[in-house]
């Protein structure tokens, strides 16, 4: 797979109003595939699937949007859980995926590169 992961996001009737007072639209108008392309992609850039790793609980933050540019940033934090059948444990870490966006038309484009912070000795 390619170190980019991009996602396009449909809009329509695409309000720059409602973005700017709702960032969280953006988790809301994910098509259920790019929400499945965009788990494989984190899951496939994990240096262990040892305990069966799923992507949940998307929020947005450190969102800007320039509106004149129809540009703009935002951090998609999500959670990578495991349950660890042998054991019975079960274990959270929370990650991110930084995007830049474009808007044109009713179509955001966000482009992102993911990349595992744990250290792996």
């Amino acid at each position: 797979m390619n170190g980019s992961n991009k996602l396009i996001i449909k809009i329509p009737n695409f309000s720059s109003v409602v973005l700017e007072n709702n960032p969280e639209w953006i988790i809301q108008h994910i098509s259920p595939e790019d929400q499945s392309r965009m788990q494989d992609y984190i899951l496939d850039h994990l240096s262990s699937l040892d305990g069966g790793p799923s992507v949940n609980d998307y929020r947005i933050a450190n969102f800007s949007w320039d509106r004149i540019l129809q540009k703009g940033t935002f951090r998609l934090n999500f959670t990578i859980d495991r349950r660890f059948c042998c054991s019975d444990t079960e274990s959270c870490a929370t990650d991110y995926l930084d995007f830049d966006f474009s808007v044109q038309d009713t179509i955001l484009t966000a482009t992102s590169e993911y990349f595992e912070w744990a250290l792996n000795n």
